[in-house]
């Protein structure tokens, strides 16, 4: 039940967040069993040692799929910071070649890339 339920509050999502888990020894604690992140390069090196090892579970969305909602979603969504309706002029195939210059964030993470190197 949700009254039994305990939780650690430390946001891994940000290169500060995990060393903020570094400096309280969130994984030598033995207090949590599931970390979600971005930076898995980062959380290997801070966070886990030879004594606390961990898993990594990774999923990824077919590249083209991913593309192709990219290309849909930011025609329409106002709401977010790079809405796009000019794209509602153009064809997919013309914004695949000419406009679109898709860095995938996570990829080139686990590549050890920066986006200069892709």
């Amino acid at each position: 039940s949700k009254q039994n339920a305990k939780y650690i509050n430390i946001d891994v999502s940000t290169s500060d967040g995990i060393m903020k888990g570094r400096e309280m020894g969130l994984v030598p604690s033995g207090l949590v069993d599931v970390v979600f992140t971005t930076y898995p390069s980062q959380i290997v090196e801070n966070l886990f040692d030879l004594n606390h090892k961990g898993r990594l579970l990774a999923m990824f969305r077919h590249p083209v799929q991913r593309l192709v909602s990219k290309f849909f979603y930011l025609r329409v969504a106002k709401w977010e910071n790079n809405y796009e309706p000019s794209w509602n002029d153009i064809s997919i195939e013309t914004w695949a070649r000419k406009i679109d210059r898709d860095r995938n964030f996570l990829v080139r993470t686990l590549a050890g890339k920066t986006v200069k190197e892709v």
